[in-house]
């Protein structure tokens, strides 16, 4: 007997039963649909593409030539700057130095070109520009303003007034009233370097100004007879040299508060003056003279002038001139130099260590 004969067929599914039935067509509004959403993301995509492209050329465009990007119709030119400014530079002055073509549209306007138009004159700390539609370009200046003055000579061989700000910057100076550039004392010991059409900042002229404005401000009676401001000594010493119309040097420490210094000098000139012996003051060193027991201020006196009708054996010492067009002053005699600013004081004031004006 066959074994194989008793083994049952494997159990059949309903899956392995042959259909020959086709699949379900897709209808025509399915069709349509479909054709629809792909337009429709090839279409987003194109859009994405176009935009990025566009975006990418007028960045280049502005990058390398903003000029060239105009409104699209011309009809909005320039009829009015309007200024504003915090110092003497007039409307005149801005017009003439941006030279506007006239009947310029105001997109047409380079306004990086036209600022460094305005940053060229060294009196123009920043310049800021803007576009006021439908016709009005603003102008908004932030000046310079002098705390001193130099003398240059010029390439032609001419002297001339520039006046220095607080930064160290040499400009002409633009329609400064004429009183106010006078009250200015000049700069001395220091080297002008010429830089392009101009000169090079001065170095320490923060600390110069901090000195002539507490004058200014605190002791105006004393700042008007300042004549110069010397920064030869400025760098090695740490001291400043003034040279005034009734003192010939002033010596201030740049160690000390300037107020504090003023207000000994104040005190040291009021003391001079009660002297019924008519001695001068020739020299004020406010940088040394520290003690235990306060402030010692060495001065040096000047003998005073002798009349013209006695013998000139008799006379004082001879008359020097600090610089051209400064009162003439009197060079005390002087021994050899013990002290920072090269004199032997001849006496000494002892002031409190405090002194408010």
């Amino acid at each position: 007997m066959n074994p194989s004969a008793h083994i049952s067929p494997p159990a059949r599914s309903w899956r392995d039963i042959h259909q020959d039935i086709a699949p379900r067509a897709m209808s025509g509004e399915g069709r349509k649909r479909l054709a629809f959403a792909t337009l429709k993301t090839i279409g987003i995509i194109a859009i994405a593409c176009t935009s990025l492209w566009g975006g990418y050329e007028l960045f280049r465009l502005w990058k390398s030539d903003p000029v060239s990007i105009k409104a699209p119709v011309k009809n909005s030119p320039v009829r009015e700057i309007v200024l504003q400014s915090d110092g003497p530079l007039d409307h005149t002055w801005v017009v003439q130095t941006l030279a506007l073509p006239r009947g310029v549209d105001l997109m047409e306007l380079d306004l990086y070109a036209l600022r460094e138009r305005l940053l060229a004159t060294p009196q123009v700390r920043t310049a800021v520009l803007a576009r006021k539609f439908p016709d009005k370009l603003a102008v908004t200046l932030e000046e310079r303003m002098p705390v001193a003055r130099v003398r240059a000579t010029e390439r032609d061989g001419q002297l001339r007034d520039y006046l220095v700000a607080r930064d160290g910057f040499v400009f002409p100076g633009i329609n400064f009233p004429a009183d106010r550039i006078e009250t200015l004392p000049y700069l001395d010991g220091i080297t002008l370097k010429r830089a392009g059409s101009g000169f090079a900042p001065i170095a320490g002229m923060e600390t110069v100004s901090d000195l002539l404005g507490t004058a200014r401000a605190n002791t105006a009676d004393i700042y008007a007879r300042w004549r110069s401001v010397s920064l030869e000594r400025l760098s090695a010493d740490g001291v400043l040299l003034v040279r005034a119309a009734d003192i010939p040097e002033i010596t201030f420490g740049t160690r000390d508060d300037f107020l504090k210094q003023l207000a000994q000098l104040d005190l040291i000139i009021d003391r001079t003056r009660l002297h019924a012996d008519g001695r001068t003051l020739a020299s004020v060193d406010l940088s040394v003279g520290l003690s235990a027991n306060g402030v010692l201020v060495p001065v040096v006196y000047a003998q005073p002038e002798i009349a013209a009708d006695q013998p000139a054996a008799s006379a004082s010492p001879a008359r020097r001139n600090a610089r051209p067009g400064f009162a003439p002053v009197f060079q005390p005699a002087r021994s050899q130099p013990t002290r920072p600013s090269g004199q032997r004081p001849s006496a000494f004031f002892h002031l409190a260590d405090s002194s408010p004006l």
